[in-house]
């Protein structure tokens, strides 16, 4: 499926118009977050989702007459207005959303973000220009802090948007779990390498759900695997035996995240084995997640599967944390003294 940013340079491609909104800061309760996107036609066709409803529908009435103009808006919107529609907003929040109806002013940008996937785009609040950034050419304070935490940050003159490689998620295991921990992943955007020896699991009709599938013993792999503060490990193969054998090659390796699927009885004797050989320290042992995943009571594949993809988001979120790019707090109304009687 097309991402907004391919839809946008694509309708310019062919000669349709079309006006590109971003929201660029939220503040409480919200129906999108910072970076969702709409693209408004003049046909009344809406790609993409800023929320919905009618913020969704005012929006469009403000993207096309920006249209007409040429000039770009900023507005603010208050979750708990009505603008005239049965579906008022009551959420409660707010958010600010950037309105672009010159796609002279942001495709450009739009197309180098798309072909290098390595930086951020920067959108001038004052203008409506973008452009793109890529992250060796990042000076701002505020742009830097947007890539280290995969966040948009907002400022009184523009929003930065990182656009980065997705997250690496390795599964080491074809198995059941190990499958449906891959289709979920992709699912949730993660770039998805599955390990095993067994080929037969390994093919694009058993494991449809992957961008990597690599035939390997899983330590063989594990050992020569590069990794960063962005990777994400599950060790889901076929017996504990294989399991620790790849932790052993795993557990000092920088990354987000270390799983290992089993029972907390496998989890102290592979501990045992490994801190007494001197592998790892205690401490280093205690920081992988075993037995692995969120628990929510879950007893099928498919249940064990979403609790590790939720501890997944989870700990992702925590890397990130909280959102950057939040409404300024509304200016106190003053009042006006009254009139002196006379």
């Amino acid at each position: 499926m097309s991402t907004i940013l391919e839809q946008a340079v694509q309708l310019h491609e062919e000669g349709t118009q079309a006006c590109l909104a971003v929201v660029v800061a939220r503040s409480g309760s919200a129906p999108q977050v910072p970076g969702a996107k709409s693209l408004f036609l003049r046909n009344g066709r809406i790609l993409g989702t800023i929320g919905g409803g009618c913020l969704e529908a005012e929006c469009r009435r403000l993207g096309l007459e920006a249209m007409a103009t040429g000039k770009a808006v900023l507005r603010e919107f208050r979750l708990d207005d009505d603008f005239g529609w049965d579906d008022g907003l009551i959420c409660g929040g707010r958010v600010q959303v950037l309105l672009l109806p010159n796609a002279a002013d942001y495709v450009p940008a739009l197309r180098s973000a798309l072909e290098q996937r390595n930086g951020l785009l920067k959108y001038d609040l004052r203008t409506g220009a973008v452009s793109f950034l890529p992250r060796s050419g990042v000076a701002e304070d505020a742009g830097r802090l947007a890539l280290r935490r995969r966040r948009e940050v907002l400022t009184e003159e523009a929003f930065f948007e990182p656009i980065l490689p997705p997250e690496r998620l390795v599964i080491f295991g074809a198995g059941h779990v190990g499958r449906e921990i891959a289709r979920l992943g992709r699912f949730l955007g993660f770039h998805v390498t599955v390990v095993d020896d067994r080929a037969d699991l390994l093919t694009e009709e058993a494991l449809p759900d992957c961008d990597e599938r690599v035939n390997l013993l899983p330590e063989r792999y594990a050992a020569s695997l590069a990794t960063d503060e962005d990777t994400y490990l599950c060790v889901v193969t076929r017996g504990h035996r294989n399991d620790a054998r790849v932790l052993r090659e795993v557990i000092r390796k920088p990354r987000a995240y270390l799983g290992m699927i089993g029972s907390r009885r496998k989890r102290e004797v592979i501990r045992r084995e490994m801190v007494g050989e001197g592998l790892c320290t205690a401490e280093e042992f205690d920081a992988v997640q075993s037995p692995m995943g969120l628990d929510i009571g879950a007893e099928s594949v498919e249940e064990i599967a979403i609790a590790i993809a939720a501890e997944l988001v989870r700990v992702r979120s925590s890397k990130r944390g909280p959102y950057l790019a939040r409404c300024p707090k509304p200016k106190p109304k003053t009042r006006q003294a009254p009139e002196p009687n006379v």
